[in-house]
């Protein structure tokens, strides 16, 4: 799911620029970027609370039966419950190819006639 996140905030950042005429995607990568350390964050804590709730010793070689409940659930049925509310939102996205086509159309219509912008191909770019 990593690589479809960025590729969708791209696809965002056209969005907002042909919808309102500003192109914020330093902005919109920040907040991204922001939301996904206190994702992690968050993520941590609920780790240490449910190890905490459910009896976690620390350097105890053997856990109590409650303890190894408490990681399995986190390791299934927390990632399967996050899974499906992503899946959930990702309904609402409304961004699919064709009308991402129009957008980038209309998008580079708008640069020729800001006179900012002039078709040009890329080619031999060289690869580091």
């Amino acid at each position: 799911s990593g690589p479809i996140l960025w590729a969708m905030m791209s696809d965002v950042d056209d969005y907002g620029d042909w919808k309102f005429g500003k192109r914020l995607t330093g902005i919109s990568f920040a907040g991204n970027l922001f939301m996904l350390k206190m994702g992690l964050a968050v993520a941590g804590a609920i780790v240490a609370w449910i190890l905490a709730f459910t009896g976690y010793v620390a350097n105890e070689p053997q856990q109590n039966s409650q303890t190894i409940q408490g990681i399995i659930m986190m390791f299934s049925l927390l990632p399967m419950v996050s899974y499906f509310i992503s899946a959930y939102l990702v309904r609402y996205f409304k961004l699919n190819n064709a009308f991402l086509e129009k957008i980038k159309t209309d998008l580079a219509k708008r640069e020729l006639e800001k006179g900012r912008g002039q078709p040009q191909e890329v080619q031999d770019v060289p690869v580091i």
